[in-house]
């Protein structure tokens, strides 16, 4: 079960892209993987869960992308 220090380091993640090391990168392209299979494996009438979970992949692929375009 994630902690305090895990959402806000979470929020900072997808707050701050411009500012993430190659590693964070890494970090952030891995969770997203791992969130798309939790939107996957959600049955189909948990709509709320799967909402909540293609949210943080929407969240992360946004960040993602703004990394790239601040880092080229």
């Amino acid at each position: 079960m994630p902690d305090d220090l895990d959402y806000e380091w979470f929020g900072w993640l997808i707050e701050h892209p411009a500012e993430w090391s190659r590693d964070d990168l890494a970090t952030a392209e891995a969770l997203l993987a791992s969130q798309r299979l939790a939107v996957d494996d959600r049955h189909p009438k948990d709509r709320a869960g799967r909402e909540s979970a293609q949210a943080v992949v929407d969240a992360l692929e946004s960040a993602i992308q703004q990394h790239r375009a601040a880092h080229g």
